[in-house]
């Protein structure tokens, strides 16, 4: 049976290989084999263009840096991020280390999802070098009277350290309070810590770090 074809005048069926239709004499326009050719290889290499397009949009992306004003973009080590701030006033620059726990403990509601903590080396023009501790997700909290953290590097005994709460009044954020050279000196000749800290309604929570390869000579 040949195959047919609608007619694009009338709408009448009619074979693909007619000349002409029988019902209105419309000529039936048929794609010649040159414009089949020249279609082929037009698409193809269009086709090719897509395809890899879509490919490389799929390949995943570097992780999202945020830079702050005057903020250098951060330098990433197996460990530590380093970065350095600005002040364009004054002329003078802010050094920073940062490194996140490699656990991170559940809270409840509205604490949804996992909480870490980071501790972040940093040295500043006004007050030299600094040591804070801040978390993601709910609110460190500790004792006016008695607030201290416990510490254990590698393998050593555990020692406690004195905590500051940030002058910002921020439950996120506290401050080592003294010792601050000693607590630098353990991070670069240490590959791992354990750190102890209280957790508002939580209790004392333990975060895991490593901290091999910290480079901090200021």
């Amino acid at each position: 049976m040949a195959k047919l074809t609608q007619c694009k005048d009338c709408g009448n069926q009619i074979s693909k290989n007619a000349a002409s239709c029988p019902n209105c004499g419309a000529k039936n326009k048929r794609t010649s084999i040159v414009t089949w050719l020249v279609l082929i290889f037009i698409g193809i290499p269009v086709l090719m263009a897509v395809f890899s397009g879509a490919s490389n949009d799929t390949q995943p992306d570097e992780p999202a840096i945020t830079i702050t004003d005057n903020a250098a973009a951060p330098v990433r080590t197996a460990n530590w991020e380093y970065s350095d701030s600005k002040d364009e006033m004054r002329g003078s620059v802010s050094h920073f280390a940062q490194t996140g726990s490699i656990n991170n403990i559940r809270l409840d509601f509205p604490y949804q999802g996992g909480t870490s903590l980071f501790l972040i080396v940093r040295n500043t023009p006004e007050n030299g070098n600094e040591v804070l501790f801040s978390t993601n997700n709910g609110q460190l909290w500790c004792e006016y009277n008695n607030c201290y953290m416990s510490t254990k590097f590698d393998n050593g005994e555990v020692k406690s350290y004195p905590l500051a709460k940030a002058a910002a009044g921020s439950s996120e954020t506290m401050f080592l309070d003294g010792a601050v050279e000693q607590f630098i000196d353990n991070l670069k000749q240490s590959d791992t810590a354990m750190i102890e800290i209280g957790f508002f309604d939580y209790g004392k929570q333990q975060f895991e770090f490593e901290i091999s390869g910290l480079k901090w000579q200021h």
